[in-house]
């Protein structure tokens, strides 16, 4: 069956996102107008900007709100219209709006000023766009973090990981784990785990690409103790609790799909995806996983 088409020139607009092309034949992604619209949308065109996009007490502070919101639509449809945008080019609000989702069943004023406060954030960075580089020579890259217990009314961990090819951004989580874990090794462990998940997917996509991996995928991790455990089949009173299904990363090692490296906690670019952080920071990090205006 033949299909007739038409070349309409060079994508500029998809999906909510601008896209622009540069001289080199890097993509610059940008989602100005759709934050435009949730700024007009929640009558906040007049706000001034926030430096962050969530002040680093929130979590400290959820205990001592219990103010709940009597009409929570608005805040549901804020957080709507946040995931979108955090999910498609703004990796830097990803944290925030993740903290947020959590609270969309019974939301209080308190998130509902973070909502706010994440909005106005975004009106101070609407032209920040997110580099897709075509010049970067480093093939798959990863970094992966965890908050230990950050979370005080379950003390459960929020775990964060990203991915570059060819020094750019193309893939970021941030997420709640799913059980209580009784240290920061095995958190990190956990962490890691979730980003072996990422990491198979991700090699075979570019291998349908034509961008075959043949060396192992480094992964970045700041705990020296979860690349030891990572490492080593003995079992310890320490360890023996782990649920197996997370032990798989030691086979995404042994098959030389992934290798986890150790990098200072300075230089961990996923600690953007698991909590809050002050301005100086968090800027630091925007930059360096390529958003900038």
């Amino acid at each position: 069956m033949d299909f007739e088409t038409k070349y309409l020139g060079d994508v500029k607009h998809f999906l909510g996102m601008q896209i622009e092309r540069e001289e080199d034949g890097s993509f610059l992604i940008n989602q100005s107008h759709k934050i435009q619209e949730v700024i007009e949308t929640f009558g906040l065109s007049d706000a001034k900007p926030a430096n962050t996009p969530m002040e680093t007490n929130y979590l400290k502070e959820l205990n001592n709100s219990i103010n709940p919101l009597q009409n929570d639509s608005q805040f549901r449809r804020a957080m709507g219209k946040l995931l979108y945008i955090a999910t498609v080019a703004r990796p830097d609000i990803a944290t925030a709006v993740g903290f947020l989702c959590r609270k969309v069943s019974q939301p209080t004023q308190m998130d509902w000023n973070a909502a706010k406060r994440i909005i106005r954030y975004l009106k101070g960075t609407i032209d920040f766009k997110l580099k897709l580089s075509s010049t970067g020579k480093s093939g798959l890259t990863g970094y992966v973090d965890a908050d230990w217990a950050g979370d005080p009314s379950d003390r459960k961990s929020t775990s964060g990981h990203l991915f570059l090819f060819k020094d750019g951004l193309i893939s970021w989580t941030t997420r709640k784990q799913s059980t209580v874990t009784l240290s920061s090794t095995e958190a990190e462990y956990v962490a890691a785990s979730q980003a072996g998940q990422e990491v198979i997917w991700l090699r075979q996509l570019l291998e349908d690409l034509d961008q075959n991996q043949t060396e192992s995928t480094p992964i970045y991790e700041d705990n020296q103790g979860c690349i030891a455990l990572a490492q080593t089949e003995r079992v310890n009173p320490r360890t023996k609790h782990i649920d197996v299904r997370y032990h798989f990363l030691r086979d995404l090692q042994e098959q030389g799909q992934m290798d986890l490296q150790y990098c200072p906690t300075e230089e961990m670019l996923a600690d953007i995806l698991t909590k809050p952080l002050p301005a100086k920071r968090h800027m630091d990090l925007t930059r360096r996983i390529g958003l900038s205006n």
